[in-house]
């Protein structure tokens, strides 16, 4: 599969801010990128830095008045499906450390504000079949729109009303409540989630 991505960020900075970029794609093992470029209107030199946990880059900027970047990116993306339902249940004390961070809610993945949603749905399901199921309700239900969602606090409830939102609400309604019921699930959901979004 290919993907083309393009998007144009246009912020207006009262006084200077330092600005982190996080808008690129990684290039992976099953993920290559085709072709690619950032584009930043800003005085201020980029500082490029590794991304969480290897994966990619960030970029580092400063801001000041107007800031835009403009990021374009052909990316071929081959890799096999993951058998979700396949995986058990993984107990929380058994989960390794750097897995632990996925279990939490975010300011980026309010998964903790569909706890109650999630148990109402998928009630009874654990593991990597609860994971498959919270996936295919994500993509079954849910519109993945530009602008149809804020970023502010009010994004879990508003995905609720307008099942539309951006990639943090996908992540979101795949993690909710299973970090309190079944940590396994969420471990599975965000490493099929982070290399299939």
């Amino acid at each position: 599969m290919r993907l083309s991505i393009d998007v144009r960020l246009d912020y207006g900075i009262t006084g200077d801010a330092d600005v982190l970029l996080q808008i690129e794609a990684a290039a992976m093992a099953d993920q290559t990128i085709e072709s690619e470029s950032l584009t930043l209107w800003s005085d201020s030199p980029i500082r490029a830095v590794r991304g969480e946990d290897g994966i990619g880059q960030r970029c580092w900027s400063r801001g000041h008045g107007r800031f835009t970047a403009e990021y374009k990116v052909i990316v071929a993306v081959n890799r096999e499906r993951v058998q979700l339902e396949l995986y058990p249940a993984t107990p929380p004390r058994m989960l390794d450390g750097e897995l632990t961070p996925y279990l939490m809610p975010s300011r980026y993945c309010p998964s903790d504000r569909f706890e109650g949603f999630v148990a109402r749905e998928f009630g009874g399901l654990e593991g990597g079949p609860l994971a498959a199921a919270l996936t295919e309700w994500v993509y079954q239900s849910l519109d993945y729109r530009c602008g149809s969602s804020s970023g502010g606090d009010d994004r879990a409830r508003y995905v609720r009303v307008a099942l539309g939102g951006v990639s943090g609400l996908f992540a979101s309604a795949r993690v909710a409540r299973a970090s309190g019921r079944d940590p396994g699930a969420v471990r599975v959901g965000l490493c099929a989630g982070r290399r299939s979004a």
